[in-house]
């Protein structure tokens, strides 16, 4: 409730205005809406394994999400970091990690990534706005959950991804999970700029 306040309260202040003010109070709390940045990221595809941490060579988790991140509002966004929980890890939160390698091994799954550094949303400076949605991926990894916790259910998780502005203030970005099924045959999305390979075919 306090999150919805604090980033909502000049629409709650604009609200009592046009109880009060009639029809021009409440086309300024429609404008407000209707302008508001609203930051959505649709998943295309996500694929988790485990890695050795360069600095530490501690075992990690990781979460490769691939998709696009859009603005729904009309005033531009400028992401300065983000942050992501899984619900049912409730303690647990994912430190951002750089996509450093072109290729990454799921249980099932072996994705390429072309110019991974060119797409990667955890260190690229993003400015997102309506009309041009960007293409690339977020990695998040942690030392704190198991391997197999991860991947058990991974169609039932429920992901929270937040940023902050650039004025520090944190917001959450709706994750909408348009993930595509992945058969017995190879796969490629340019826009991604990813390839998929099934495992028992990868060489």
């Amino acid at each position: 409730m306090s999150d919805f306040i604090s980033e909502n309260w000049v629409a709650i202040i604009s609200l009592i205005v046009a109880v009060f003010g009639g029809a021009p109070g409440i086309i300024s709390i429609v404008n407000y809406f209707r302008d508001k940045s609203k930051l959505h990221f649709y998943i295309q595809h996500t694929i988790t394994g485990s890695m050795s941490d360069s600095v530490t060579k501690t075992k990690r988790v990781f979460i490769l999400f691939s998709g696009i991140l859009s603005n729904k509002g009309s005033n531009p966004v400028l992401p300065a970091h983000f942050h992501l929980k899984l619900k049912e890890f409730k303690n647990v939160e994912f430190s951002r990690a750089p996509i450093i390698q072109s290729e990454y091994l799921g249980p099932i799954h072996v994705i390429h990534i072309q110019n991974p550094q060119q797409r990667d949303f955890n260190v690229l400076p993003l400015s997102v706005d309506r009309y041009h949605p960007l293409h690339g991926h977020f990695m998040f990894s942690s030392d704190k959950v198991p391997l197999e916790e991860l991947t058990k259910d991974s169609k039932k998780r429920k992901y929270e991804l937040r940023y902050a502005d650039v004025s520090g203030k944190m917001k959450t970005c709706k994750i909408v999970d348009r993930s595509f099924s992945i058969d017995d045959q190879p796969v490629s999305f340019p826009k991604l700029g990813i390839s998929i390979v099934p495992l028992k075919t990868h060489i």
